[in-house]
C-alpha cells in the first residue's frame, strides 16, 4: 500500500523486493499468533494506529525485534525499539 501510494519508493517490484529482502541473513518471516493479535489491542494507552500499526508493534514487542520505520509515535513507544 505505501508503493502505490507514492509513499514508498522500492528500486524494484515490491514482491520481488520482499523475496529478496527475506532471504538476508538474519531476516525472516515470523507468523502472526492469536497472542500477537490479542497484544495488539492492548498497547500502551493514547497509541492509537490503524490495525497494521498495531499488529507491527505487537510483534516486534512479542519477539524483541526492531522496527524500522520513520514514524514519530513508534519512536516513543515504551520498549520498542525502532531504527530510521
Amino acid at each position: 500500500m505505501l508503493v502505490s501510494r507514492k509513499r514508498l519508493v522500492l528500486d524494484r517490484d515490491v514482491e520481488v523486493w520482499i523475496d529478496l529482502a527475506l532471504k538476508l541473513p538474519r531476516v525472516r518471516l515470523v507468523p502472526l499468533t492469536p497472542h500477537i493479535a490479542v497484544r495488539s489491542t492492548r498497547l500502551e494507552k493514547g497509541f492509537t494506529g490503524d490495525p497494521a500499526d498495531c499488529i507491527l508493534v505487537a510483534t516486534a514487542l512479542e519477539y524483541g525485534s526492531p522496527v524500522v520505520s520513520k514514524d514519530e509515535r513508534l519512536k516513543h513507544y515504551p520498549g520498542l525499539s525502532v531504527i530510521w
